[in-house]
């Protein structure tokens, strides 16, 4: 299959083949208005989208093309309707797009929009935690240095919380507990909502709605366009981010792990792990994976809570775990832990510095990226544990890595945020390719969607863009 770079609005063409006389003397003669839908309407690239056509010709051969290049063929049926279901290219870029659909002999025509847009939609950017951005297109490493300010707008208090994309808008939370709603191109504020100090909680985004973990004691929902209160219910302690996967969002609540209605907030299940929970849980195949202050991992079902599996660290786990495959990985203060996600069997222990107690991992292409106080990034093998490279940083990092268009990028305590590339240098030890000074304290968890990188940095909310 062809690829081509789609910088101009993007035209999915479908041709039909020529029209015998018969054929084209037996069409009636009203039929002379075409149609498409395209569902969904909106998707990053890559995106699977449903193109259903009608009032083209019967019986016929389509060939599905992305500007001039076929990706794809349909067939009509006797009343000259089709279904596709092309994937949209992963290098159409963000923006406002058009599909199109053309009958060659008829000339008969009819379009649809579509907008490429990406999410960054909760703590980890996914349910399973993976800090991956697979879908960026524009920030790569041939032109990551060249990345300025877009924008900078003061929080309230420390910007601990990390800022989320979703909806077309960017989600912030600040220390002194007010939710926040910003316009991605200039930082403008959209709606606001107070919480309540004290928060290092990030919120989540899913459905239209923005859940977040105020410091009033409550998991609330809003609506994510107005702002608008939708629901909240109690909640204790305001570390864990919430979590969402399908219609459920789930969230650590003291000592237990609660699975809430996305839609009205009612409970579906609880679960106590006999120990505080801190960490912020991580769903995927049907599992549930939360650390605890007993020095365990552990395993539950997302359906009902149950215990599936609890897997012994080297420490107690406050950051969060990470899925990838048939792995989950953690981070304690000591080290990095990878485990069967079936049974909670032990697969390795990193031998290096590469996890801290805050830093949760990220995962790409069978290596985890996670930060340690050690002033690195460290990059592991997700086969073997082993090291594969460490990235010099100027300060300790509890930032957790966000991967993206072949960069890893990370803050850290030194006030800079880093762009490392993903395959590192060839050397034990490698330098970024960009950093930037913040101003301010990066304990906030780096966030990218659309070209854009958005961090948290002392008292500032930034965003970070290609001139």
């Amino acid at each position: 299959m062809h690829r081509v770079l789609l910088s101009r609005p993007l035209r999915v063409v479908v041709a039909f083949a020529m029209f015998g006389p018969a054929m084209l003397a037996g069409r009636s003669a009203s039929a002379t208005t075409a149609s498409i839908t395209v569902k969904p309407a909106v998707g990053p690239p890559g995106a699977k989208i449903t193109v259903t056509g009608a009032g083209f010709g019967a019986t016929e051969t389509v060939s599905i093309q992305l500007d001039n290049v076929e990706f794809a063929t349909a067939q009509t049926d006797g009343a000259g309707a089709f279904v596709a279901t092309p994937l949209i290219p992963d290098t159409a870029l963000p923006g406002a797009h058009e599909v199109e659909a053309v009958g060659q002999i008829s000339t008969l025509q009819a379009t649809a929009p579509f907008l490429i847009r990406s999410d960054w939609a909760m703590f980890r950017a996914d349910a399973r935690h993976s800090g991956e951005s697979a879908p960026e297109n524009l920030i790569d490493p041939g032109n990551v240095s060249t990345l300025v300010r877009r924008w900078s707008v003061p929080a309230a208090d420390w910007a601990f919380p990390s800022p989320i994309v979703g909806g077309g808008l960017v989600y912030v939370v600040s220390f002194a507990g007010d939710l926040r709603a910003l316009k991605p191109s200039n930082g403008h504020e959209v709606w606001s909502a107070q919480g309540g100090c004290c928060l290092v909680s990030t919120p989540a985004y899913a459905g239209g709605r923005v859940f977040w973990v105020t410091g009033l004691g409550a998991l609330e929902a809003r609506s994510a366009k107005t702002g608008a209160f939708l629901w909240s219910q109690p909640i204790e302690g305001d570390f864990a981010s919430p979590v969402v996967s399908g219609k459920t969002v789930y969230v650590s609540d003291g000592t237990t792990v609660v699975a809430r209605n996305t839609a009205d907030g009612t409970q579906r299940w609880q679960r106590d792990l006999g120990a505080q929970v801190l960490s912020s849980p991580a769903v995927s195949g049907g599992r549930l994976f939360v650390g605890a202050n007993d020095n365990r991992l552990h395993a539950l079902k997302a359906s009902n809570g149950h215990v599936l599996w609890a897997a012994d660290t080297d420490g107690d786990v406050v950051s969060s775990p990470s899925v990838d495959g048939g792995t989950v990985v953690v981070g304690t203060l000591r080290a990095l832990s990878a485990f069967d996600v079936t049974t909670g069997g032990p697969l390795w222990q990193s031998g290096t510095s590469g996890g801290s107690s805050l830093s949760s991992p990220a995962v790409s292409a069978g290596v985890a990226y996670v930060g340690s106080w050690e002033q690195s990034l460290v990059a592991v093998d997700m086969a073997t544990g082993d090291t594969l490279w460490s990235g010099d940083t100027g300060g300790g990092v509890d930032s957790s890595p966000a991967v993206a268009g072949g960069l890893v990028f990370v803050g850290s305590h030194d006030h800079f945020l880093y762009a490392f590339q993903v395959g590192g240098c060839g050397q034990d030890f490698c330098d970024p390719l960009w950093t930037v000074d913040t101003g301010g304290d990066v304990r906030s968890s780096p966030a990218v969607a659309d070209g854009v990188v958005y961090i948290g940095g002392g008292r500032e909310y930034q965003a970070y863009a290609l001139p």
